[in-house]
């Protein structure tokens, strides 16, 4: 059974002691606060003189983070001595009964060394933000058609990341314990505010504005996503959230998880030239059957996004359980199938105790697929009142869009797809209209 406290303390690099909020030099706070947040912002368009179909739009901006009270924070409410778990064993001989719930005398002194884990926050904690850039061009073609060239690009400071601050340096399976920063204690979750990240991209849009019964708009980015750190969440679909090495955070700089090289979205909306007004089904009772129709569709494509190859177990004796094959090939030349997606052959187990050569993100996944369409129709009831009819397909080609596939290089799933993202899903709706 285990009973839980909620604290605010530190953890003391220079001394390796644990310091209660406001206690020994320890800030009152979780972290010191941030003064000098300032957001400046400026933009500009300009229309050349002489061209009334042209316009250029830039503009920069610094834009900060909400600092964030979940997540990886969380775990300093159960930091020690505030939080003791105990386990309390029962028999039927020896039973815990409600008169004696908890047997046995409390605990008063801190557990062995090497037991006590703990997650500290760096008292100079910044607050993250984005300084981001951009500039386009706008050019009108006729009198509804638009296309648009642009540049943006961001560079991220003070991002938050997690690490392991009380990682054994690599070495053999013996005294491992010994080798911690602070032999003390046990693994220690450290967040401080030192990553960092670049986006740059280039987007074309071209829009045909709604006339005649239809518009069209369609969308292109290419674009690279880099930092060194997945954010300070404790879990990541994509890539290990904690760096294999504590003490080289270079090497953890790759592929932001969400990075997304090409993505192409096009949408349109089409007032079907049927029924009254039209030459098909103009007039009588077809008009009425097959006019007022409407389709609309998005399509989506987009290439995949990285992750991460990672081994279970402690390969390099540090007690950090997060370590990294060796790299030895180019794993995305692999064959693309679902029972080995990528070049399983590009990776190899490093010699016990030490780390492993590849880097963060460097396996990019499946792509991502998708056509949605919809066919609606209003029926008019009185001047106020309309009823809308639709019918909704979502993937309408039904096509099969994949999960990562399996990201642990000693395991028999590695290189494996096992699920995939929802197949084609189809709903009728009615919507009132006043």
């Amino acid at each position: 059974m285990t009973e839980k406290y909620n604290t605010i303390a530190s953890f003391d690099q220079k001394t390796g002691q644990i310091r209660a909020a406001g206690q020994n030099g320890a800030p009152a706070n979780l972290f010191k606060y941030d003064y000098n947040n300032l957001a400046p912002r400026i933009g500009f368009a300009w229309q050349p003189l002489g061209d009334s179909k042209t316009v250029v739009r830039g503009g920069v901006g610094v834009f900060y983070n909400v600092q964030p009270a979940g997540n990886g924070f969380l775990g300093m409410l159960f930091n020690f001595p505030f939080r003791l778990p105990q386990t309390f064993n029962s028999t039927r001989a020896a039973p815990l009964t409600l008169n004696d719930p908890f047997p046995g005398p409390v605990p008063t002194t801190a557990p062995t060394n090497g037991s006590l884990t703990m997650t500290a926050i760096d008292e100079n904690f910044d607050t993250a933000y984005i300084t981001q850039w951009g500039l386009s061009v706008q050019r009108g073609v006729g009198s509804d058609v638009v296309f648009e060239i642009g540049y943006l690009g961001s560079k991220g400071t003070h991002l938050p990341l997690n690490r392991n601050l009380n990682q054994a340096t690599p070495g053999s399976a013996q005294q491992i314990q010994s080798r911690r920063p602070y032999p003390q204690f046990g693994n220690i979750t450290w967040i401080e505010s030192v990553a960092n990240s670049t986006y740059h991209s280039m987007e074309l849009k071209a829009e045909k504005r709604y006339t005649k019964g239809l518009s069209l708009l369609g969308s292109y980015t290419f674009s690279k996503s880099i930092d060194n750190s997945p954010g300070i969440s404790t879990s990541s679909s994509a890539s290990n959230a904690i760096a294999q090495n504590a003490f080289d955070l270079r090497a953890e700089r790759g592929l932001s998880d969400f990075d997304v090289r090409h993505r192409f979205v096009a949408s349109t909306i089409w007032e079907i030239p049927l029924g009254k007004g039209h030459k098909v089904f103009g007039g009588g009772p077809l008009a009425y059957v097959f006019g007022g129709w409407q389709a609309s569709g998005i399509l989506s494509l987009q290439s995949g996004r990285p992750f991460t190859a990672a081994l279970s177990g402690d390969f390099s004796n540090t007690l950090n359980r997060n370590d990294r094959p060796n790299l030895v090939g180019d794993p995305n030349s692999g064959p693309k199938t679902v029972e080995q997606w990528f070049n399983k052959a590009a990776f190899q187990t490093q010699t016990p105790g030490s780390f492993g050569t590849a880097g963060r993100n460097i396996i990019i996944g499946p792509g991502f697929q998708n056509f949605d369409f919809a066919l609606s129709r209003n029926f008019n009831l009185t001047e106020r009142f309309k009823i809308q009819f639709r019918t909704e397909l979502f993937n309408a080609f039904n096509h099969a869009n994949f999960n990562y596939p399996g990201t642990t290089s000693n395991a028999s799933s590695f290189g494996q797809i096992a699920s995939a993202l929802d197949p084609r899903q189809m709903q009728f709706g009615l919507k009132i209209i006043f």
